[in-house]
């Protein structure tokens, strides 16, 4: 019985934090505003004229080692992950398991941008059926590359020679998509 319980409490447990942690993740999307993790920049698009946010994190010896050049890494889906990822970098650069790097993570402009449709057209490489919605993903890898990639090198010390891209769902997609095209 008491084995029984455990297991019971402990499953419990587990079903309660990931519940609690998509609720926190939604929550961010509303207030990655008002965390001081980072800073905002607003982008505006050489390739398709629409105005974007980069949310940028510093690497913490940014201003210690004015020669140095720091890795990007960049991700889809900003103003959710956000959060979530620069505390996850902090622990792991606690731990001394990850270099110092700049986090960019990709956003819309706009007081309350509609994320859902935003994020599937720039993300999907073709459309649905369903919805009509998607295809984007060929001309938002030209804003990465030539928007979001210049601007970063222009403004910050970047290593041209170190990126990465990541993200999950339909920014996992676009993420994979890169890699093919």
């Amino acid at each position: 019985m008491k084995k029984r319980f455990k297991t019971i409490l402990i499953f419990t447990l587990i079903i309660f934090f990931c519940i609690n942690l998509q609720v926190w993740a939604q929550d961010a999307a509303e207030e990655y505003r008002s965390v001081k993790l980072g800073i905002i920049k607003e982008v505006k698009s050489s390739v398709n004229n629409k105005e974007y946010e980069l949310i940028i994190n510093y690497p913490s010896t940014y201003s210690q080692n004015p020669d140095k050049k720091y890795p990007v890494v960049y991700f889809c889906d900003g103003y959710y992950d956000f959060p979530l990822l620069t505390m996850i970098y902090n622990n792991l650069k606690y731990d001394q398991r990850i270099t110092d790097c700049f986090l960019v993570g990709f956003s819309y402009k706009g007081e309350i941008p509609d994320y859902g449709p935003l994020r599937i057209h720039d993300y999907m490489p073709t459309k649905s059926n369903q919805y009509n919605i998607g295809g984007g993903a060929d001309e938002f890898l030209q804003v990465v590359e030539k928007d979001f990639i210049c601007y970063m090198g222009k403004n910050f010390r970047v290593d041209p020679e170190w990126r990465a891209l990541g993200g999950s769902s339909a920014g996992g997609m676009f993420t994979l998509y890169t890699l093919i095209y």
